[in-house]
């Protein structure tokens, strides 16, 4: 990613590969307990709303993800999914990052 923030002044993200990822750790993001479904469906609707039409969304979305991450609450697999969904957005200079927002 190096080359790339060396030779550009905005870096856009898939919105559909960003996304998969969200979906992915939706459930950990969200308090347990009864409604865990409806609060879960709720943030990640949020999620890829913010994705589309807010500028550094990815970058708070990670920076939400780690935080929750830190929670020692959090149970091993649900940490583990954390990990992988921010290891794999990777977006180690995020606040120049965009999504695309028309997906076709």
């Amino acid at each position: 990613m190096p080359l790339l923030s060396k030779n550009t002044d905005q870096l856009t993200l898939d919105f559909s590969y960003v996304t998969g990822y969200l979906s992915t750790v939706s459930g950990d993001m969200v308090e347990a307990g009864k409604g865990h479904a409806a609060r879960r469906t709720t943030w990640l609707s949020n999620a890829c709303s913010r994705l589309k039409h807010e500028d550094c969304a990815a970058a708070a979305l990670l920076k939400a993800m780690e935080k929750r991450r830190r929670d020692p609450a959090l149970g091993g697999a649900a940490q583990e999914r954390l990990d992988k969904s921010i290891m794999g957005m990777d977006v180690a200079d995020s606040n120049r990052f965009k999504t695309k927002s028309r997906i076709s």
